[in-house]
């Protein structure tokens, strides 16, 4: 190992100080003899230290073997560590500025620094002299240096390399094979490598002694990458931004045509891709064939703008990919020869292609191979899917007159969203084989005004738009299975239409820990498909939202869209919510994710609970716009409304049995009766009115198998009875007459 001598002026910094034993990690300079060293982060994007003059920050940048990023160990006063830069003979401040970022100063700090070896890292942590930890920041923070005190945090974890200064290029050729070793994996999937490949190259790294035996270790290292295998099904996963990281891109439709998506892994066939070589050139090009519809991935490029990524029926000049490898967490682009790479796009949740090369975009994919299990549950899925959905609830609205009051509630005035309308029972109608929401300009007063109220719902003085909303609460609601809606909405200014869901809150806590499924919303000439559920702030949700445009999308295909009927589709499981707009998946939500935050919730998951269905028309409000007066009045057109479930899902809240097939709940002589047949230990029952306040309740042993809760006192009408131990509970609807 070569040294250099430190300048004279280098060692009067030193002077006083007392050295530590030279056999210690690392080497610290002494007169004659310099060691240097790189100092990185190896799992924050491999910066490295790099001082950029006296008195400004000390930054993490891409490693460059520049002067400015090599430094050595001196010993401090009091026996600790300074770090001494090449270029500049700056010093790192032994403490973070004001501003709480570290700086290189020409004066040397007199307690310095320690290291601390992370042993299952085999990594070391920086303290500085207050005995925090150093960390280096990511970009959001300028990849400056400040303290965070996490010892496993990528930023706090360090790697500390001799650099031989006589022989930069070596160091740099080992770097990069060390880099190259750090950024893959052994394994048999693509992009991974053989763990005999990966001993050989790091043996090279360790032992070669000239800049070309590296360079061709690397470049048979790399050729021996694993790829892709003919028959294998794959899921593609992004290993870009956080909007779409860890997601995996998906077939959207039956038939071709439709642009595909990404979203949630999900079991699915439809998010499941075959690799079909093509071809005889040089690079290896495949197609890459869906499991569910046998449609080929189509991709266009568009130069510098975004290009379509579809579906496509039959094999094209355009349905041909290269897979190029990134070097790096199995990562790759996939391609046309010539074309952009595919492209999770932020915007409507769609595939583009786009000229975004480097790992980490939303270019960037894992090749996944899914396992023979996951395989076997999504053919099953398929199958279950197609055969086993059984109709268990329908409203077609074929006979003219009015809404039957078995079925629908209606709400009643302003409710929410600062919307403009007043909702009213006489808006809704049944006419020609649809139900008819009617939104009209009408001026009345309003009943609930209060000169100088603060509430917007009473200080309006007058009605000036009216319009229905309609629910099942309390009357039908549902857990799990498909709801399916054909309507036709109004496509106005103004106009705010919607087939949506919520949970019952006195099950579930207060909205939006009720959970909120948005099979369909329009407004701003924009089409929505969202869910919500509680986060850490009350009345604030965490959203799964998307939204499609009108006119720069669906009427594109088809110039007729604003003029015709659509379905509305939602399929509901244990595993996730998918929404569709004829037939084409817009929205996919897994529900190992829609947790709620916060203390307002009473169950964990609102998606796990039953739902109940609303159709309304708003106008205006916080997201409607302005209200296009001279359209008025807007017909909302609902064809028909269809609830399917699979039989080990037809339930709810009409029909909860015990094990030996008896009513759960039942009503005689002004007593509510619970069969406790079905629970453990301590029961207990609460009767809740459909505002969701309770009004009756009782406990008992479930061991008595029956136990009573006093309904006498309570009028006639729709009530929630929830019965649970300490393991469950059940929901049931109840009428007093």
């Amino acid at each position: 190992m070569k040294k250099t001598f430190l300048l004279s002026t280098w060692l009067m910094l030193g002077a006083g100080s007392t050295l530590l034993a030279q056999n210690e990690f690392p080497k610290l300079t002494v007169e004659n003899d310099t060691t240097w060293y790189m100092i990185s982060t190896p799992e924050r994007e491999d910066l490295h230290l790099t001082s950029n003059g006296t008195e400004d920050y000390v930054t993490g940048k891409a490693n460059s073997y520049a002067n400015s990023q090599i430094w050595c160990f001196i010993a401090s006063k009091n026996g600790q560590l300074n770090l001494l830069n090449r270029q500049n003979k700056s010093f790192i401040s032994d403490k973070a500025a004001s501003d709480k970022y570290f700086k290189s100063t020409l004066t040397a700090p007199e307690t310095g620094f320690k290291l601390s070896l992370v042993e299952s890292k085999n990594l070391y942590n920086i303290l500085d002299a207050s005995g925090q930890m150093v960390n280096q920041c990511k970009s959001s923070e300028n990849y400056r240096l400040t303290n965070w005190n996490q010892s496993t945090d990528p930023g706090n974890l360090f790697r500390i390399e001799e650099v031989d200064v006589q022989n930069l290029q070596l160091s740099q050729a080992k770097n990069e094979a060390r880099t190259l070793l750090n950024n893959t994996e052994e394994g048999t999937a693509p992009g991974t490598y053989s763990k005999e490949n990966r001993d050989k190259l790091a043996e090279v790294a360790e032992q070669a002694q000239n800049v070309e035996e590296i360079r061709s270790a690397i470049a048979e290292y790399k050729k021996s990458m694993n790829g892709v295998t003919e028959g294998q099904f794959y899921f593609l996963v992004s290993t870009g931004p956080d909007y779409c990281r860890n997601r995996v891109l998906y077939n959207t439709k039956p038939t071709e045509g439709a642009y595909l998506r990404w979203g949630d892994k999900t079991i699915d066939e439809n998010a499941l891709w075959e690799f079909v070589k093509t071809g005889n050139g040089e690079t290896d090009t495949y197609l890459l064939r869906n499991k569910a519809t046998g449609l080929y991935l189509q991709a266009t490029s568009n130069g510098n703008e975004s290009g379509e990524v579809r579906g496509s029926a039959t094999p094209n000049a355009n349905t041909a990919f290269e897979v190029e490898s990134l070097g790096q967490n199995k990562s790759f682009l996939i391609y046309t020869p010539g074309g952009n790479p595919i492209h999770a796009q932020n915007d409507f949740g769609v595939m583009v292609t786009w000229n975004s090369r480097n790992y980490g975009s939303a270019s960037s994919w894992q090749i996944i191979p899914a396992t023979e299990n996951e395989i076997a549950q999504a053919a099953q899925k398929t199958e279950s899917d197609r055969e086993d959905y059984k109709l268990v609830w329908q409203e077609e609205f074929n006979e003219d007159g009015e809404i039957d009051p078995n079925d629908w509630n209606f709400e009643y005035g302003f409710v929410r969203n600062n919307e403009d309308q007043w909702y009213q029972e006489d808006n809704a109608s049944k006419k020609d084989g649809n139900l008819v929401i009617e939104a009209r300009k009408e001026r009345k007063d309003n009943p609930w005004y209060e000169p100088g109220s603060s509430d917007w719902k009473k200080s309006r003085q007058y009605i000036d738009y009216t319009s229905s909303c309609m629910t099942t609460a309390g009357k039908h609601d549902w857990l799990y299975g498909r709801v399916e809606v054909r309507a036709k909405i109004p496509c106005y200014s103004g106009s705010w239409p919607a087939i949506w869901m919520l949970g019952n809150e006195s099950v579930t806590g207060e909205w939006p820990s009720s959970g909120e499924i948005d099979i369909m919303e329009y407004y701003k000439d924009k089409t929505l498909a969202n869910l919500v559920w509680g986060s850490s702030v009350r009345w604030q949700g965490i959203w799964e939202a998307r939204s499609t445009p009108v006119t720069g999308y669906w009427v594109k295909q088809d110039p007729n869209w604003t003029d015709s009927y659509h379905t509305w589709r939602m399929d509901w499981d244990e595993e996730s919510i998918k929404l569709y707009l004829d037939d084409e998946l817009i929205t996919i939500c897994n529900l190992s994710r829609t947790i709620n935050q916060g203390e307002w919730h009473l169950v964990d998951n609102p998606f796990h609970t039953s739902q109940y269905l609303l159709l309304n028309l708003a106008l205006g409000g916080n997201n409607g716009g302005p209200i296009n007066n001279e359209k008025l009045p807007f017909s909302y057109l609902v064809d028909y409304v269809r609830v399917y479930q699979k039989p080990e899902h037809i339930t709810g809240i009409e029909s909860n049995l015990t094990e030996d097939g008896t009513p759960m709940v039942y009503l005689s002589d002004y007593s509510c009766n619970i069969n406790t047949k079905s629970f453990e230990g301590d029961v207990q029952a609460t009767v809740y009115n459909l505002s969701g306040a309770p009004v009756a309740k009782a406990t008992g042993k479930a061991e008595n198998a029956s136990m009573p809760v006093p309904v006498k006192h309570l009028s006639k009408g729709v009530y929630l009875v929830k019965v649970s131990d300490k393991n469950h509970s059940l929901t049931e609807k109840i009428v007093i007459k």
